[in-house]
């Protein structure tokens, strides 16, 4: 994660306009729409980070030994 919070928060921060619908319909878009959205997107966010990471670790020098 290290080096990377700053596009998480930024992640986090795209969601800001939904937040303010959610509020504006009394947490029914929150329950449908927004919340399982915003948790898939970290989740893909923390998918991907974790195969860059991976595929940097895991390079073809350290199979070939």
């Amino acid at each position: 994660m290290k080096g990377h919070k700053g596009e998480l928060f930024g992640l986090i921060l795209s969601f800001i306009g939904w937040w303010l619908l959610t509020i504006l319909t009394c947490g029914i878009l929150a329950v449908f729409y927004t919340g399982p959205y915003m948790g898939l997107s970290e989740a893909g966010f923390y998918h991907e980070l974790h195969h860059n990471i991976t595929a940097e670790t895991f390079t073809e020098e350290s199979f070939t030994a």
